[in-house]
């Protein structure tokens, strides 16, 4: 799997590039004749960036200048998870992969193949600081400062806490979300499962096998942690295989943590501890005091499994038991290959808490005409009117939203909202709808200052009063994954984004 650079590797070279406002050419001798001779036949600004695109005395902003050197480190990101010019990126920690990829960028896949080639890691640790340190022959201080902050991040030690193990695993199954049966994503969880050697009970799953088990498996194995843990394609396997780990509990009373997973049996009665049978699993990813969210492959969404969340209570009906991995000492195993979730590509190592809850600005049509914005829980539709389309957008996050047709099926998720584009701009096409799925993103430095946070929303039938609200997808005993009734049209909906 490839690698990418972090937002450390990124303030790296950006401390060591410097920040240039206006595009200038350097010059760095003259011919015969007396006539200036160039570095590039482009002028460069901002962090390095030299090209075609810039024009002398050009200003460029700070923000631009992020912008493009982010686009300029994905060549040489490639460079690096290139095993002709980086035999032992697999090797690789983070921080030896940000230095690679900084001095990638200052020396050129050349000059990294040169000092990668025949040496292992650690010989290339202690071969950078006499890597390209002369400029035409003569000893430049400045390449060899460079050289000494990059061999210093490469021998920084990687560690990851529990707490962010634990987090990555949450981030990982979520970024699944909205994946549906048949779709590319559910086809990634497949071969992330399947590319096991040996596979779990020899079997290769297939595209139309139950795939809850698959997911919470491919999960851990994309993260990178699943030896220490197990695998399976089959809920009742799995249990077998926590049990021999010591790392099943079978207490509906147990508060689970993020990251743990959760193996269900429909047929519990709820009294008591349920002993026996296995139907379905998923990964705990928020628990909030006695309720915890759970995001599940293969839940029921009409015809096909899809990716989605489900509220649960502790002691709740229909738990079976939980998967709880002992993250703190897997944590300790994986320091050095795995590495906590970052915003990269941010401007700044911190980024400031968010203490606002976004704004959520929605509007309808019906009968052809698009109504006026509203906000935040105001009511959009007039009683008897019904709905056919809808637009949603935030004003911090990401919202994903998607309508059922009366008499139809669900529509592509939308996320853009431009009423003038029918493709990607808004929901709906044109027919009376019955339901809506909202699904809110929320970015870390709102997760930092509120928590995580969800669209609230609700409809209510052609001239009826409101349906109970919904929260995202989630499915509980009183949620459906979406608001609305399958046959009943809806003529007004209600959006908030909450906690």
């Amino acid at each position: 799997m490839s690698k990418t650079i972090s937002t450390k590797g990124i303030n790296l070279i950006k401390s060591l590039e410097g920040f240039v406002a206006v595009a200038q050419r350097y010059q760095v001798g003259t011919d015969s004749k007396g006539n200036p001779i160039y570095d590039s036949p482009y002028p460069t600004a901002g962090y390095g960036h030299c090209g075609s695109d810039l024009k002398v005395g050009q200003k460029i902003t700070e923000a631009e200048a992020l912008e493009l050197l982010k686009k300029d480190l994905k060549k040489f990101v490639s460079y690096v998870n290139n095993k002709t010019y980086c035999p032992v990126v697999d090797s690789l920690n983070q921080n030896q992969f940000d230095a690679l990829v900084s001095i990638c960028y200052n020396c050129g896949p050349g000059g990294l193949q040169a000092l990668c080639k025949g040496r292992t890691v650690t010989q290339i640790g202690k071969a950078i600081p006499t890597h390209y340190c002369y400029s035409n022959g003569v000893y430049m201080q400045g390449l060899a400062n460079r050289r000494a902050k990059e061999q210093a991040l490469f021998n920084t030690p990687v560690t990851i806490t529990e707490a962010q193990l634990r987090q990555k695993v949450v981030n990982t199954i979520n970024a699944w979300l909205g994946a549906v049966e048949g779709g590319t994503i559910h086809s990634d969880i497949l071969k992330i499962y399947n590319s096991q050697n040996p596979l779990p009970a020899g079997y290769k799953m297939q595209k139309h096998d139950a795939w809850c088990a698959t997911t919470v498996s491919a999960t851990w194995l994309k993260v990178g942690i699943a030896k220490y843990i197990c695998t399976e394609c089959s809920c009742s396997r799995f249990i077998e295989l926590a049990k021999k780990k010591n790392i099943w509990k079978e207490s509906d009373s147990y508060i689970p943590k993020i990251g743990d997973a959760i193996i269900y049996y429909w047929s519990d009665n709820g009294v008591g501890d349920c002993t026996a049978g296995a139907d379905h699993i998923g990964i705990v990813t928020a628990v909030n005091g006695n309720s915890f969210t759970v995001t599940e492959g293969n839940s029921g969404n009409g015809s096909l499994g899809a990716v989605s969340k489900r509220t649960m209570q502790v002691n709740g009906k229909f738990i079976r038991g939980f998967i709880t991995p002992d993250y703190a000492a897997i944590a300790k195993k994986v320091a050095g290959t795995v590495t906590a979730d970052t915003a990269s590509g941010s401007t700044s190592n911190t980024t400031k808490p968010v203490t606002k809850v976004p704004d959520v600005t929605y509007r309808i049509r019906t009968g052809g005409k698009w109504s006026a914005e509203v906000k935040n829980l105001t009511t959009a539709g007039k009683s008897g009117s019904a709905i056919t389309d809808i637009a949603i957008k935030v004003s911090k996050g990401k919202i994903k939203y998607r309508v059922h047709v009366k008499g139809g099926s669900w529509l592509p998720y939308v996320t853009d909202y431009n009423i003038k584009d029918d493709i990607k701009g808004y929901a709906g096409n044109g027919k009376p709808i019955d339901a809506i799925e909202i699904y809110y993103t929320t970015p870390s430095d709102v997760v930092e200052g509120l928590g995580y946070l969800s669209a609230k929303y609700r409809v209510s039938p052609l001239k009826g009063s409101f349906y109970s609200f919904q929260y995202d997808n989630d499915k509980s005993t009183i949620m459906d994954g979406y608001a609305g009734t399958f046959g009943k049209t809806i003529d007004r909906v209600q959006i908030i984004i909450s906690k």
